[in-house]
């Protein structure tokens, strides 16, 4: 059954047959043409440009942009476009809070000001300078990635299949954010220098592990993909990346299960299929070797914080 869209805030869900009446502050919204009501008080935005191009504007400054790009917009941003007529977005609308599993609302510097390492996934809607006013390029294939989480989140607002869509739709959210911080990462060059030594065609290995890492992929699935052999790749990966590639995947998985323990009530079984692992005491035991925690003692360390 579709979610209620309750007036006068159209950039909210509401819960229907499970949690009646609840809100959640993520809307998506789709074949956008232009960005809508130019500053939202309490809503950041991702705007997917996949059709078009535009002179992107925000606040005094101007940049052309052209898809596919992510604009990546916070509630102080005063952002317009001068659009073509080709122009098409995917737009998510969200509160900032709900980045959080312990959404307590308060005043909006003091959230920011609050962040902490958690601030690192919030950088393309922060940090603005003569370079960089909020939009992000992408190469085609993390498109679709983003286009896909985009319309998972949507999907899980729209039917609200169990008790868990909110924070379902929130982990995708999450995905989301971290999305657009790689790629940012990576065009600003702060989470990953060294890729500014890597050839193209690991750049693109790396891309394209960062778009496939929720799926159970192999090295022989790297090596079809861009037609090598095991040994070249992994010789020519940690030389420039400076870890095979095996060891790359499994920190990005565990980044994510970081994240999603931390930041969602998901149970771990559905956490082990989203980042693509077999089993669960696979995960469990890859888990306690990066972190020095069980999941569930992970989890829990974190919620002591709040209460």
């Amino acid at each position: 059954m579709a979610a209620q869209e309750t007036k006068p805030d159209c950039f909210s869900t509401f819960g229907d047959k499970f949690y009646p009446g609840r809100e959640m502050k993520i809307k998506c919204k789709f074949g956008m043409k232009d960005l809508g009501i130019p500053q939202l008080n309490d809503r950041f935005r991702i705007a997917f440009l996949k059709k078009g191009h535009a002179t992107f504007t925000n606040g005094t400054k101007s940049q052309l942009v052209a898809s596919p790009a992510v604009l990546a917009l916070n509630i102080e941003d005063e952002a317009e476009l001068s659009k073509s007529d080709d122009i098409e977005m995917d737009i998510v609308y969200f509160s900032p809070y709900c980045y959080d599993r312990y959404s307590r609302e308060t005043d909006y510097d003091e959230w920011k000001n609050n962040l902490g390492v958690d601030f690192y996934y919030f950088r393309p809607f922060f940090e603005r300078d003569d370079n960089f006013i909020g939009a992000v390029s992408i190469p085609q294939n993390m498109a679709s990635h983003i286009q896909k989480l985009i319309d998972s989140t949507d999907s899980i607002l729209v039917n609200q299949p169990d008790d868990y869509w909110p924070c379902r739709s929130r982990s995708f959210l999450l995905e989301l954010l971290i999305c657009v911080n790689t790629v940012y990462s990576e065009l600003e060059n702060f989470s990953q220098p060294v890729m500014t030594k890597a050839t193209e065609k690991i750049q693109k290995i790396v891309e394209w592990i960062n778009d496939n890492y929720s799926n159970k992929i192999s090295l022989d699935d790297i090596t079809r993909e861009f037609n090598t052999n095991k040994t070249t790749l992994n010789q020519n990966f940690k030389a420039e990346m400076g870890s095979t590639v095996t060891t790359y995947i499994i920190s990005l998985r565990m980044q994510m299960a970081c994240v999603l323990l931390k930041k969602t009530y998901l149970p771990v079984s559905e956490i082990v299929e989203r980042i693509g692992y077999n089993d669960e005491a696979h995960f469990i035991r890859a888990f306690k070797k990066h972190t020095g925690s069980t999941p569930g003692d992970f989890r829990k360390q974190d919620a002591e914080k709040y209460f």
